[in-house]
């Protein structure tokens, strides 16, 4: 690859031999009536004289000392304007002039000499463009592509520049043009091509196009001509994210299963798992929980692990919809399809809920107060503790079982209040006073005065109520902390440290001052991230806080992780 900026020595050197090709071409023949001839170009007529260029040089003659002009093809002329174009360094006229010679019928190779030769002149100029001259310069490059001007070499060269120009879109286009196997017979030539091919990658993993990513890795492997790496199951991959993104997920695990896993298993089952997420996502959605189990037929033999937890999340999530909807049956129906013993902890919560629905149908009238009564203590005995409470209020209003309600109630409460009390402790240690405070006030909701649940309960509820004004009057000078370590990472140029200090800010200390500041500051640090990810120093973007994001943040997901493996697997020499 030639860089951007030629040396001092080789510019002169091209510029010369542009010079030399300007002798070579023919120009008009003007006889003065002095008898000289001149060779050059009448240009134009200002009143009684004539202007003449010749040699780089312009002259004015008197219109009368002009005996006659014997022109030659105008094409000549327009190539001779082209390379003095190229000489003054203005590429947007030369490749115009190049564009009108062919149009006045000079060949294609005699216009191929001249691009050839103008070519580092090109790259310089491209390289010390100002950002107001980058938008002619790609458009004259993109007319030049138009053109059946470019060979081999100059067609890398051009894809260099637009490159330089900051139009990769046009770059990878005219890369793709040529064949892999074209592209790695030069030791420059490839070894720029697998660097922009790297890049590119990166940009597309940045944009969610993990498609394109995985086709740029296999154009990579090509290139280099990296035989021991494995094939690359491009049209699976390909047909399998197709297929999710039509939310046909049976389809899109079934490829997966059938095609990817017996050749390469871990992206495979890194493929299934990240279906799998989104399928769980529609199916919540869209209320699709029976569909989307259907859909893990295909993966069950081969990742039987995940697809069973799957289909418990699956199952779990269609009994609470079903208890949403009043359809307890349903629920029951479905929950007790899976033994017991398999059961999740979730999904067995949701089965004793479907349970108490159903029996309290039955249950609905006082004539068996002795079984609702039963039911109560079934309840209590499989963690329903509220609802054996309800239970228990309700049946000591009959005169026979109010001292066995009562005693059950008492006991249940107990149960319910010390549980609560646990669990507010833990919160505590963890910090966490909304939590605290929420468990303490349904114990304290009716007293138990004396009881040492309730007294345990008084002083954990006064604890993190001072813990909670100490933390709020501390509050701004912690964010004001933080936030000065953030800033420190971010000169720093610890960019990821940074954004975890702002994110903590934004999160956790919203209402402060310093959240502001942290506000301004992220879209810096994001900027930071982002050119730091497209260089290839960090391999994934980073987590944003939520409620917050930027356009030019993209996302990636697992499939990004996968190629960019294959793509370090690719010998980068």
């Amino acid at each position: 690859m030639i860089s951007s900026h030629p040396s001092n020595k080789i510019l002169p050197a091209i510029l010369a031999c542009l010079v030399s090709l300007l002798g070579t071409v023919r120009a008009d023949k003007i006889t003065l009536s002095n008898g000289r001839v001149i060779e050059g170009r009448v240009v134009a007529r200002e009143g009684d004289r004539v202007v003449v260029e010749s040699g780089g040089m312009v002259t004015r003659l008197s219109a009368s000392s002009v005996v006659s002009v014997q022109k030659v093809a105008e094409y000549l002329n327009v190539l001779r304007g082209a390379e003095e174009s190229f000489r003054r360094r203005d590429v947007v006229g030369g490749i115009d002039k190049l564009k009108a010679a062919l149009t006045e019928g000079a060949s294609v190779q005699d216009a191929r000499a001249v691009l050839d030769t103008a070519g580092p002149i090109i790259r310089s100029t491209v390289g010390a463009a100002r950002d107001s001259e980058k938008i002619s310069l790609r458009r004259a490059l993109h007319d030049l592509v138009e053109t059946d001007l470019l060979t081999t070499g100059t067609m890398i060269q051009t894809a260099q520049n637009l490159r330089a120009l900051d139009d990769w879109d046009a770059a990878v286009e005219l890369l793709d043009r040529m064949p892999p196997e074209t592209l790695g017979e030069d030791p420059m030539t490839r070894a720029w091509s697998l660097e922009f091919m790297r890049t590119l990658v990166r940009r597309q993993l940045a944009r969610g196009d993990f498609e394109g990513a995985i086709a740029c890795v296999e154009k990579i492997r090509r290139i280099s001509g990296d035989d021991s790496s494995p094939e690359i199951p491009l049209a699976h991959l390909t047909r399998a994210a197709a297929a999710r993104d039509r939310n046909d997920y049976t389809l899109a695990l079934g490829i997966i299963a059938r095609d990817l896993a017996s050749q390469v298993p871990e992206i495979a089952r890194n493929r299934a798992l990240f279906t799998i997420e989104e399928m769980k996502a529609w199916a919540q959605k869209n209320r699709k929980f029976r569909e989307a189990r259907e859909a893990l037929l295909p993966i069950q033999r081969v990742f039987p692990v995940e697809a069973a937890a799957a289909e418990q999340f699956l199952m779990a999530g269609e009994v609470e919809d079903d208890l949403n909807h009043d359809d307890s049956a349903a629920a029951l129906e479905l929950a007790d399809s899976i033994p017991e013993e398999q059961r999740e902890p979730k999904l067995q919560k949701l089965r004793n809920e479907a349970f108490h629905a159903e029996a309290m149908k039955r249950l609905a009238d006082e004539r068996e107060p002795l079984a609702l009564l039963n039911h109560g203590r079934w309840c209590a005995e499989n963690g329903l503790l509220d609802e054996a409470m309800l239970i228990f209020n309700r049946t000591r209003d009959n005169p026979n079982l109010r001292d066995v309600s009562d005693e059950a109630l008492t006991n249940t409460r107990r149960e319910r209040d010390t549980k609560l009390l646990e669990e507010a402790q833990e919160f505590m240690k963890l910090g966490n006073i909304a939590e605290v405070t929420a468990r303490t006030q349904v114990i304290l909701t009716n007293p138990n005065l004396g009881s040492s649940l309730t007294e345990e309960a008084q002083k954990l509820e006064a604890l993190a109520k001072a813990s909670s004004r100490r933390d709020a009057e501390a509050r701004p000078y912690q964010a004001e902390v933080i936030f000065q370590q953030a800033e420190r990472d971010y000169f720093q140029q610890n960019f990821e440290g940074a954004l975890k200090y702002v994110s903590l800010i934004l999160n956790d200390f919203a209402d402060t001052p310093a959240a502001g500041r942290a506000t301004s500051l992220l879209p810096e640090i994001v900027r930071a991230l982002e050119l730091a990810y497209l260089e290839g120093k960090i391999s994934t973007l980073p987590k944003l806080p939520p409620k917050f994001s930027f356009d030019k943040v993209q996302r990636t997901d697992r499939l990004g992780e996968e190629v960019t493996r294959l793509l370090d697997s690719i010998n980068k020499n």
